[in-house]
């Protein structure tokens, strides 16, 4: 885990609102589709190193959850 991260689950939507993943898990079976949504706030991708931070973090978090 990224230590200067700061994650929150479900924040600050509640995940209950249609949107593309609600959409998804109604034309998909539960086994056929897992969703994940992430967002981030804009503020922090202020340069390209944060860019690639991010993007390293992300990499590595997918890789590990996948593996």
């Amino acid at each position: 885990l990224e230590p200067a991260a700061r994650l929150r689950r479900k924040y600050p939507y509640l995940g209950k609102a249609d949107g593309l993943t609600t959409a998804l898990r109604r034309e998909f079976a539960p086994a056929a589709y897992l969703g994940l949504e992430l967002e981030v706030n804009q503020a922090s991708l202020g340069t390209a190193q944060a860019q690639e931070r991010l993007g390293a973090i992300l990499g590595t978090s997918l890789a590990s959850v996948c593996a």
